[in-house]
C-alpha cells in the first residue's frame, strides 16, 4: 500500500528496493563511523554488512520487521526499518535498525516522519520501547532523536589500539 504525504509516498521494501538499500545502508554507515575507522572502511566489507543485515533482520524475520521506503516522483529519498526481533533490548521492545534520508532531501521533516512510522509499527506489534545506536558524531541524528524523545541508556566507547 502507498500512503502521500506532502508529495513522498512510502510503501513496504520490495526487492527491487535492494541495490539502493544497501547503498543506503552503506551511506549511514558512513556517517556513524569515526573518521580513523571510517579511513580504514572498504565499502565492499560494508556492502557484505548490510545484506547479511538484511539476511538476518529481514528475511527470516518472519515478519518481526518493517522496511519502510520513502519515494518522491518515483525516486527512493528514504527509508527506515525496524525489529521486533529481540537484539540487545528486553521482551516487547523494538529495535531501530536504520534510518536513512538522502542529503538533498533532509531537514524538510522526512526523518521525523520515517520514525513516527516505524514506531507506530512497533507500537502495533506490542512494543512499549524502541532503542537505536547512533555514532556519537553524528550531531543532525542525535538531535533528530533527541527531538522526539529519545534518550541515552548506554554509551559505547573505543580506543584504536
Amino acid at each position: 500500500m502507498t500512503v502521500t504525504m506532502d508529495a513522498v509516498h512510502y510503501r513496504d521494501f520490495e526487492e527491487n528496493d535492494l541495490d539502493w538499500t544497501l547503498q543506503a545502508m552503506v551511506a549511514g554507515m558512513r556517517e556513524t563511523k569515526a573518521s580513523e575507522r571510517l579511513a580504514a572502511a572498504d565499502d565492499r566489507e560494508m556492502i557484505e554488512e548490510a545484506r547479511s543485515d538484511l539476511e538476518r533482520y529481514h528475511y527470516r524475520s518472519g515478519g518481526a520487521d518493517k522496511l519502510i521506503v520513502a519515494l518522491r516522483d518515483g525516486e527512493r529519498i528514504g527509508l527506515v526499518w525496524a525489529t521486533m526481533e529481540r537484539l540487545h533490548q528486553g521482551p516487547g521492545e523494538a529495535w531501530l535498525l536504520e534510518v536513512f534520508v538522502d542529503p538533498r532531501y533532509r531537514r524538510q521533516g522526512l526523518a521525523r516522519e520515517l520514525l513516527d512510522r516505524a514506531e507506530r509499527w512497533a507500537r502495533e506489534n506490542g512494543a512499549a520501547a524502541m532503542w537505536l545506536n547512533v555514532g556519537g558524531g553524528n550531531v543532525c541524528a542525535l538531535g533528530l532523536y533527541r527531538s522526539q524523545g529519545y534518550a541515552m541508556e548506554t554509551m559505547h566507547l573505543s580506543k584504536r589500539l
